[in-house]
């Protein structure tokens, strides 16, 4: 008899920890029993015209996955028409922890309007906007270790269907003045178990399409 070995998608809010490899979970199939998307915007915000362009950034302990779902994030972008540029690729995550006014300008670089900065969370429901701040605690926020979030892969031996819950809080800030335009929280219930950075490109494509329903991106 073949023993099924099953993996369970949990959320961590731990600043450091062990993970499973990625590889651990080879399964690649895929279903989407449920999905929901909640946003806001900024409506203090001088201006709500699209931005045209974006860094991504993805808050995660594993370079892997950081560098995995930044890339699908950019990819995404530009498909709908948006500069899109990967921060993996020229920033590494001790400067996004360090100070930061070098994160931003570092983050920069690139001449972009904006970041798109990406998290996962164990957030269950969300019913009102958070504050809209401009200042150095909020921007700081978006990566610093005292807020960092992810995921942590356990093996179950018990065998059977899982329903598997994956949450994603997406954070537009403005470059120039690390101003927070957007927020929004996507979740997705997948039936089956499938690779892991599979799981979160699945939710990353819906925190693109809700910027671009709100107008956001074009």
């Amino acid at each position: 008899m073949i023993e099924h070995i099953v993996a369970c998608l949990r959320f961590s809010a731990r600043k450091s920890g062990t993970f499973l490899p990625l590889i651990a979970l080879a399964w690649l199939g895929t279903s989407c029993s449920s999905s929901k998307v909640t946003s806001f915007s900024n409506t203090k915000s001088p201006s709500k015209a699209p931005v045209t362009s974006i860094v991504t950034v993805m808050v995660d302990p594993r370079n892997e996955m950081r560098v995995a779902v930044e890339g699908h994030l950019k990819e995404q972008l530009e498909e709908r028409g948006v500069r899109a540029y990967a921060s993996n690729t020229k920033i590494s995550g001790d400067v996004l922890q360090g100070d930061s006014e070098i994160a931003r300008l570092a983050l920069s670089d690139w001449g972009a309007e904006a970041v798109l900065v990406c998290r996962l969370t164990d957030r269950t429901d969300i019913s009102a906007p958070p504050a809209f701040k401009s200042d150095k605690s909020d921007w700081k926020q978006a990566w610093g270790n005292e807020s960092l979030q992810s995921t942590e892969f356990q093996a179950d031996t018990w065998g059977g269907d899982v329903t598997v819950t994956v949450q994603m809080e997406g954070k537009l800030y403005r470059l120039s003045n690390s101003e927070l335009l957007w927020v929004g929280y996507a979740q997705t219930k997948l039936g089956e178990t499938t690779d892991a950075v599979k799981r979160i490109q699945s939710i990353s494509r819906q925190i693109v399409s809700q910027l671009g329903k709100d107008g956001w991106i074009q």
